[in-house]
């Protein structure tokens, strides 16, 4: 699974592929990522997006916490 969702070697050619509207939702604890790094590559790479960093979350989370559900959620719908 780790080796199916990673970003390939050109990860930044994979963002500018990217397809549709795109927004990250991140833990500001997120002990995987570095959720203050999103923006800027994502910039970098000419697809600035929205970055919703939720505080207090760690990465697992995301998924388990009320207001991370409800973060995601209101990035699904913006």
């Amino acid at each position: 699974m780790a080796m199916n969702f990673r970003p390939q070697a050109d990860y930044l050619g994979d963002i500018r592929q990217a397809r549709g509207q795109l927004s990250i939702v991140a833990g500001q604890d997120d002990e995987v990522f570095h959720a203050d790094r999103y923006a800027p590559l994502f910039a970098q790479a000419g697809r600035p997006v929205p970055v919703a960093v939720v505080p207090g979350t760690s990465h697992i989370g995301l998924v388990l916490e009320p207001r991370a559900v409800q973060a995601v959620a209101q990035a699904c719908t913006a």
